[in-house]
Formats: C-alpha cells, sequence, structure tokens
C-alpha cells in the first residue's frame, strides 16, 4: 500500500479479515492449504516521489507482494514498470504464469476537477436558475485542495462567487466573515475531520439553519447528525458521495480512505479468490466497488471504467437520496421540495435539538424559588420562577417542546454596546447563537433590534424615580413647630416677657394703676400679651402703657417673623424632600439621581425630545461616576442612604418599593416595552407572537403580573422600628387614606407636640390646683384645730375663773 497516510496497512488488514477472507473461505472452504495461508499488507508513505532512486528502492523493498495499491497523483507507472518486480508466487504454478509480475492498482483520489462539473450542475439545479443567478456563492476549501480545482465555478456558475481558504483554529473567524458578507450559499470541500470541526460552529452560529444552502462533496458526514451535541434539522444540505451511503455504514467506513481501501479489497479479493480456490479460469470481469466501476484482467491489470457518486439531502435519520453522477457522464438529479415553515413543522424541528433560554435574575421577573438558591442538584427550569420565567415556561409549553434547558447569562446583564469591545450581556449571548431565548424583561431598543429579534411585547412601562426619605426623629417632628426659632430665641423671647412684666411692676409702685400689678400680675399681663387671645387688662398710667406698647409691637414682630420662618421652612423642606417628578428632581440639592450604567434607559433619555429628560440625561452623562450604578444592588445600597434616586422601571421600582423600607416611587414618563429576546436567524418568531396573543387575550399574563407584582404579606419585610425615640411614631394616630388632604398639608405629625404640650400644661394645671386645694385644705384645718385650741382654752379659763370664784365666796361666808 503506497498510500500518504500512516495505519493504512493496518486498516486494510482488519477489513479483509472482517469482510472479504469470510467470502473467500465460503466460496471454497476444502481448498488446500487456504486456511493455512495468511495475507499481509504492507505499507509505505510516499513523499510524491520526487526523488527517482529513493522511488526504486521502495519499490524493490517491496519484491514478492502481490499487488500495489496506490493512492497518488502522480503517475508511477514508469518507475513500476522499471523496477519489473516479480510477485513472488510458487514457480511453476498456475497463479505464477497468470500473475509473474506485480501491477500496480491506482483506485484514488478521485480529481475534483473532473467532478467539479457535476457539483456545478447539481448545485444550479438545487439552486434553481432564477435563484442561482442572483445567489453568492462561498467555496470553502480546506486541506488538499486548491482553487484550480474549482476553477469551472468562476466561470460556469450563474452568481457570484467567492473562495474561502480554511485553516484548523480559524473556524469561528471564518464563519464570522461570512456572516459579514451575509453569505446564504455555501459549498465546503475539505476532510472530514476539517469537516466536522467546521460545521459544528457553524450550527453553534446558525449558519445550517434552514434558510441557508449547503454542498457538502465528499466527506462522509451524511450519515451522521451529530456535530458537538447538537442535530441539524435543515434539509437544504446537498451532499455528494461514494456509495450507497448505506453499504459503507453498514461496513463501518467512516472516512474516504476506508472507502478507497474497500474498493481496492474489493478488486483485490477477486483476485485472491482465483489463486486460493485454484479457479481454473482466469479473471476477466467488470466490479462494482462504491467509487466506481473496476475492469479486472486475467494478468492482474484493472482498469477503472469510471467514478460514481451519490446526491443526498439531509443528514442522519433524515438523508434521502435525490440523485447520481458518473465520470462516463450519467447524470439525475431532483432539487428538494421548497420547505415551508409551518407551525408543526417548526416544532418538529425545534425538538430535534435541546431548546436553550439564557436569563438574568431580576425579581420579580426573574427570581430563585424560596429554598431553591442553592439547590444545585435541582435544573435551573425548576428552581427559578417570576412573572418573566412563567410567561416563558407557558409558552414552552404552548410550543410542545421535550427539552428545556435554562442557564443564567454569566456577566448578569441585559445587553450593551461598547464601541470597542462590542456588545455584551444576553445581546452577546443571542448573537453567538449560544441560547434560543431570552427569558427576561429586555427593552426592544433600536440599537438591539439590528442585531437580535424581539417578539411582541410581553407588558408596557414607563420609568418613575425611585427614592427614600431619610427617617426623621418623630420627636422632632412632633415638636417641629418650634424649629423656626432657636433655642436661644424661644428663651430670649420668655425672658423679654418676664423683663417687661418686672417694669411694669416697678413702675407700679412709683406711680400706681388704678388695677393693683404686683410683680406676679405684671408677669401675668406681658405673657398674656404675647399670647393671642388672652384677656388681660391693661395699665392705665401713661408710663405702663408705653412699655406695654411696646412690648405688642415686639411681640407682634415677632410673630411676624415666626410665621415667615415656618412656611419658608415647611416650604424648603417640601422642595428638598419631596419629589414628585423630573422637574423637582432637577431643582432640589438634597438627591443625586442616575439609572444603571450601559442601560437602555440611558439611551432613551440621550435620544428624548422632551427637555427634562435630556437635562437629566446631561447631568448623568456628566456625572458617571455618581450617577451610574454598576447593578441593581449598588442602586439600592445608593438609594437607602437617602441621597439618591434611582430613574428605571416603574415595574421594577414599584417592587423594589414594596420590598424595601421607606422607599418611594413617584412620576411616570417615557414609555417602553418589556419583550423577550430571539436570535436575528431564527424564524419562530411569529409562532411564540401567536402564543403570547393567546396569553394576554385569556387574561392569564395578568394573573401572572398581579401574582409577583404585589408579592404576599408573609414576603413583605418588617419596616418597624422598635427603638426609641423611633417607637413613639407607632403611637401617633394615622389619618385616613380617603381624607383626601393635600401631601404638603400640615398633619398630626407636625402638630401634635403643640396638643403634647397643651396636655402638660394642662396636667400642671391640675397639679397645680391639686396642691392649691390641699395647700388650703391645710389651712383650713389649721385654722379650725386653732380655733378649737382657743375655744377649749377659753372654757377652761372660764371654768377655772368660776371654781376661783366659789372659792372666794367660800372664803367669804367662813
Amino acid at each position: 500500500l503506497l498510500w500518504n497516510e500512516e495505519g493504512t496497512a493496518a486498516l486494510a488488514k482488519d477489513l479483509f479479515e472482517k469482510k472479504f477472507r469470510p467470502a473467500i473461505l465460503e466460496a471454497c472452504p476444502s481448498a488446500p492449504g487456504i486456511n493455512q495461508t495468511s495475507v499481509e499488507f504492507v505499507e509505505i508513505i510516499h513523499k510524491k516521489l520526487m526523488d527517482i532512486p529513493a522511488a526504486m528502492n521502495n519499490f524493490a523493498s517491496l519484491a514478492n507482494c502481490l499487488f500495489i495499491g496506490a493512492h497518488t497523483e502522480v503517475s508511477m507507472v514508469p518507475l513500476f514498470a522499471q523496477a519489473n518486480l516479480s510477485t513472488g508466487l510458487t514457480p511453476g504454478s498456475v497463479a505464477a504464469r497468470r500473475y509473474p509480475r506485480m501491477r500496480l492498482h491506482k483506485v484514488a483520489p478521485i480529481p475534483v476537477s473532473l467532478v467539479s462539473d457535476g457539483v456545478l450542475r447539481s448545485l444550479v439545479m438545487s439552486l434553481g436558475a432564477s435563484e442561482a443567478k442572483q445567489s453568492r456563492l462561498s467555496i470553502i476549501l480546506g486541506t488538499g485542495y486548491e482553487a484550480f480545482h474549482v476553477e469551472i465555478f468562476a466561470t460556469k456558475f450563474p452568481g457570484s462567487v467567492q473562495l474561502y481558504r480554511l485553516k484548523p483554529g480559524a473556524e469561528y473567524d471564518l464563519i464570522e466573515r461570512l456572516q459579514s458578507k451575509n453569505a446564504e450559499t455555501f459549498l465546503l470541500a475539505c476532510n472530514p475531520e476539517e469537516a466536522e470541526v467546521f460545521l459544528s460552529a457553524a450550527f453553534i452560529n446558525r449558519l445550517l439553519h434552514p434558510t441557508y444552502r449547503w454542498f457538502l462533496f465528499n466527506m462522509l458526514l451524511v450519515e451522521r447528525n451529530n456535530f458537538g451535541g447538537y442535530v441539524i434539522v435543515s434539509k437544504n444540505i446537498t451532499s455528494m458521495e461514494f456509495g450507497p451511503i448505506s453499504t459503507a455504514i453498514k461496513n463501518g467506513l467512516t472516512t474516504t480512505r476506508s472507502v478507497y481501501l474497500f474498493d481496492l479489497l474489493t478488486v483485490w479479493s477477486v483476485y485472491l479468490k482465483n489463486i486460493l480456490c485454484n479457479e481454473a479460469s482466469e479473471v476477466n470481469r467488470t466490479v462494482e466497488g462504491l467509487t466506481g466501476s473496476f475492469s479486472l484482467g486475467p494478468d492482474g491489470t484493472v482498469t477503472r471504467k469510471f467514478w460514481r457518486m451519490h446526491f443526498y439531502k439531509g443528514l442522519g435519520d433524515q438523508r434521502e437520496r435525490i440523485g447520481n453522477w458518473s465520470s462516463s457522464g450519467d447524470f439525475f438529479f431532483v432539487p428538494a421540495k421548497p420547505r415551508i415553515p409551518t407551525d408543526e413543522v417548526l416544532k418538529q424541528e425545534l425538538n430535534l435539538n435541546v431548546f436553550r433560554v439564557v436569563t438574568v435574575l431580576s425579581p420579580p421577573f426573574v427570581q430563585f424559588r424560596k429554598g431553591y438558591e442553592n439547590r444545585t442538584d435541582v435544573p435551573l427550569y425548576n428552581r427559578l420562577e417570576g412573572f418573566a420565567v412563567d410567561m416563558c415556561k407557558k409558552i414552552l409549553m404552548n410550543m410542545s417542546l421535550n427539552s428545556v434547558e435554562f442557564f443564567l447569562q454569566p456577566d448578569g446583564i441585559f445587553g450593551s454596546y461598547d464601541p470597542v469591545k462590542g456588545w455584551s450581556g444576553m445581546v452577546a449571548t443571542l448573537m453567538l447563537n449560544d441560547a434560543d431565548m431570552a427569558c427576561a424583561s429586555m427593552s426592544d431598543t433600536e440599537l438591539r433590534r439590528g442585531v437580535v429579534k424581539f417578539t411582541q411585547p410581553i407588558l408596557f412601562n414607563q420609568l418613575s424615580i425611585l427614592y427614600s426619605k431619610p427617617e426623621v426623629n418623630p420627636v422632632e417632628l412632633l415638636f417641629e413647630f418650634l424649629s423656626p426659632l432657636h433655642l436661644y430665641t424661644w428663651l430670649a423671647l420668655l425672658g423679654s416677657g418676664f423683663a417687661s412684666g418686672l417694669v411694669l411692676a416697678v413702675l407700679h409702685r412709683i406711680s400706681r394703676n388704678e388695677q393693683r400689678l404686683s410683680l406676679y400680675e405684671a408677669i401675668y399681663v406681658a405673657l398674656g400679651t404675647m399670647i393671642q387671645g388672652v384677656k388681660t387688662t391693661t395699665p392705665d398710667r401713661p408710663s405702663a402703657k408705653l412699655v406695654t406698647v411696646v412690648f405688642w409691637l415686639f411681640v407682634f414682630l415677632f410673630l411676624i417673623i415666626y410665621v415667615s420662618n415656618y412656611a419658608v421652612k415647611r416650604t424648603l423642606k417640601h422642595i428638598q424632600t419631596e419629589i414628585r417628578g423630573l422637574e423637582s428632581l432637577q431643582i432640589q440639592e438634597a438627591y443625586e439621581y442616575g439609572t444603571l450604567y450601559g442601560s437602555v434607559y440611558l439611551g432613551f433619555m440621550k435620544n428624548s425630545i422632551d427637555p427634562l429628560v435630556s437635562a437629566a440625561y446631561q447631568y448623568i452623562a456628566d456625572n458617571p461616576e455618581r450617577t451610574q450604578p454598576r447593578n441593581i444592588s449598588q442602586a439600592l445600597s445608593l438609594v437607602n442612604t437617602g441621597k439618591f434616586a434611582f430613574l428605571y422601571s416603574n415595574v421594577l421600582n414599584e417592587y423594589y418599593a414594596k420590598m424595601g423600607c421607606g422607599l418611594k416611587v413617584v412620576g411616570s414618563f417615557g414609555q417602553e416595552t418589556m419583550n423577550l429576546g430571539l436570535p436575528s436567524s431564527i424564524e419562530y418568531d411569529d409562532l411564540i407572537n401567536k402564543i403570547i396573543d393567546r396569553l394576554i387575550s385569556s387574561g392569564e399574563r395578568d394573573q401572572l403580573y398581579k401574582k409577583y407584582a404585589n408579592p404576599p404579606e408573609s414576603d413583605l419585610p418588617d419596616c418597624t422600628n422598635k427603638t426609641l425615640p423611633y417607637a413613639i411614631r407607632d403611637w401617633i394616630p394615622k389619618e385616613s387614606e380617603n381624607v383626601g388632604t393635600r401631601r404638603s398639608a400640615v398633619n398630626l405629625n407636625h402638630t401634635l407636640g403643640i396638643t403634647i404640650i397643651n396636655l402638660v400644661g394642662c396636667l400642671l394645671t391640675l397639679l397645680l390646683a391639686a396642691l392649691e386645694l390641699a395647700f388650703q385644705t391645710y389651712r383650713q384645718r389649721l385654722r379650725r384645730l386653732r380655733d378649737d385650741m382657743l375655744k377649749d382654752l377659753s372654757l377652761r379659763m372660764e371654768s377655772a375663773n368660776a371654781a376661783a370664784a366659789g372659792d372666794d365666796l367660800m372664803e367669804s361666808n367662813v
């Protein structure tokens, strides 16, 4: 065996022992010595035999061999004739007389230029004459194939032709080039090993989708349909193979070399049978092989009559023979029927492979089920739930898919475009065809739509503002009415009242008023002047009246200052802490604001014609470090500081507000849709859209949204603060939402402190009244006790006086 690959002799030996030797033994089991005769194969790896002396030495080393089987395009007939080698058969025997000299049988390879006409004709017929004229044919050449082999396509193909060289390790680079050229028709000529790697990469990148046309030349891949673990559903693949391919499969012929050796052994077994079985007649017949027909002569000469190849459409179990070609001029080809991608056809094709779904965790659309966060033993399909996940599961169930696989996007983002790095996130995954669907709340933007497809919206949405009001000490809030003035100012006000009372008391001493004004009464008059509605008797002396008038003016001015300061403080506080929309957000200074880095909302704001939205984008773009958090977790952390407002999807903001503490959602602007993402080359988008329509019209979509947009009470956080002084807030009566008071109105939180002061004053008054009552009771008891003591003493004195008078009378009598 003079071949171009090592291991050819071992392969030939294996084929002979399994297939051909049993047939010879069956033909003449009792032939003398047949069971003791062995057939051996020797191989020499040729190097194009350009060195004549080396070639002669190689031939000489093959003395006593029966035949030489050659795989080379270099003519060795002159060299072989010069060698004049003997077969080494027993001299004088019938076999030695029939085959005295070694014969060289050249069975391979088939000249590509010879079969190019058949390839061209079948390719044009499969495309159709009109389509072929408009088609762009991409010819991909692997090892062993050169441009001159396909020169006929450059001159005779009706459309345009582009040649590409397939290099090992650069398959994906070539596929990217083909996709950039919008190529749709391909001719692949390479060895089976190269073809398997390239077709696996092409399938992953959707180049083997039914919309593309492929022509595979002589790769023995037609019986296979598993490339990188994927099944190719397209029947728009035409293969030109030796065959019938069923015979090659039956005999385990998986390479072109094995097919050539099989034909060589088919020829040789005829001669071996003639020798080993001692057949009387000479060999003089035609033998049909997998590669064509051979004419066998009596002296061991073999001549190929013609080459023959078969045409197939589809791969694996879907293959179907549609024609044949021979070098003798025979040609028959039946173009494949046009494929009509009905819903049922699409479902059948999708079920041949695992349907891959990529997603990103984003509650309430995509989230883990409770208790399944770390359950790696459970498929991700069963671990996930959420509005988008449940919608996808219903869609996939309606598509009747047998095998579905979910996986999380490694970088955890939806997809953004960087001029240097290109696309990222789920968009990049869809572009690479690593997933068949992106199951998440993806926004359909013009930039994304240029590289991937989107389903019809599963939900409509607007943008809103999420922010947190800082937690205020409820005690400070209760006594907020005192905040317009400093503590020292309040003390000065009280001090001025006492001072005015003292002045009035002194003036009363100097120039008495009609009404008595002691120090106590004067202070009461001064403080009563400060409190509107307290009726007091004013002094009647000029000096006292002057003091009173001046103090009244002071109190009036002070009241104006208090009211204006309180109004301004309330207004500023409302402006700074109460956000109602973009306009109020932009005029306040208490909050930074922004959105996610690289999110679609940045693009929306950038392209908006609304001046408020444009101004917001300009602020965010000018301060990226402070206004563009990298992920949701970082954004919510900033919001919880009470110093950041987050511009994001209203649906998500509402959910975050419910799942957080002290968060508010205000405003609504813009309009966006939430869709499912799909690779750009797929055909089942209409099928999915029909299912989405049914889910919406039946109300199932709305039920799922309500389920996840309104989490149960058990899932909501406990936002009560039991520590003092914040626990006081729970004791403050809550106003009913049905009252309808304005958001800026003064409520119990602001005024309850006045009530508390009034209550404390009332309690102090009651305490003072009780003390007064006790003191008066005590004085009355003392007065009563004194009167009783004086009365008793008086009685005693009267008794004593009476006794003394009686003694005097008795003494007098005596």
